[in-house]
């Protein structure tokens, strides 16, 4: 837990670790779900990274929700491991610094550099590939979302969102289910069709 808790952008380091500490990093090196997402995408530069083991419903905890129910809702039995990455425009963390890029990125720069610019990844991994199944996002019915069933990984599932919080960007979505793992993808970039944003989702993992 404590090494999967470490957060690095840009390098990864076992420097300051005791050797304890050490062996927890490489038994979670080990973990498939300790390589979820993306070892690299070209072009873009990762941003930010976490990880931890939750419940599917831990927000509740402490709630007027949750203490105004008498049962616990039955998804709360299930504990996921979550890990998230945010990549961006190389250029993007040239010009503002890795950690003060405004998302999305700024449309006049993405469109110096047509294609891909900014990826956001979710990866839940849950304890069996039937519970993946039961939690697997469904496609969404609101204005904006179009699904392209065409475009699916791993017979998951593929849309395009217009949205104006995207500032003229387009953006991809794709998800899927590998083993045990939930993979969720979103993908925005000035000029970029379809076909490129899924050359870039198929390099995440596990896929």
């Amino acid at each position: 837990m404590l090494a999967a808790a470490i957060v690095v952008v840009g390098a990864a380091t076992t420097a300051g670790l005791t050797g304890g500490q050490r062996a927890l990093a490489a038994k979670a090196s080990l973990n498939p779900a300790a390589h979820a997402g993306f070892a690299s995408i070209p072009g873009l530069t990762k941003i930010a990274s976490g990880a931890w083991t939750a419940s599917l419903c831990a927000d509740l905890k402490g709630s007027k929700t949750r203490s105004a129910q008498t049962h616990r809702p039955w998804y709360c039995a299930q504990r996921g491991r979550y890990r998230e990455q945010t990549w961006v425009l190389r250029a993007a963390a040239r010009k503002y610094g890795i950690h003060h890029v405004p998302l999305p990125v700024p449309l006049a720069l993405a469109r110096r550099h047509p294609g891909v610019s900014e990826v956001s990844s979710d990866v839940l991994t849950l304890a069996s590939a039937s519970v993946a199944k039961r939690f697997f996002p469904i496609e969404a019915h609101t204005a904006g979302y179009s699904a392209l069933p065409q475009a699916a990984i791993n017979g998951g599932i593929a849309a395009r969102i217009d949205s104006p919080a995207n500032d003229g960007l387009s953006e991809f979505r794709f998800a899927w289910i590998r083993r045990a793992a939930i993979v969720d993808l979103n993908i925005l970039g000035s000029h970029m069709t379809a076909a490129e944003a899924k050359r870039v989702a198929l390099r995440a993992r596990p896929s």
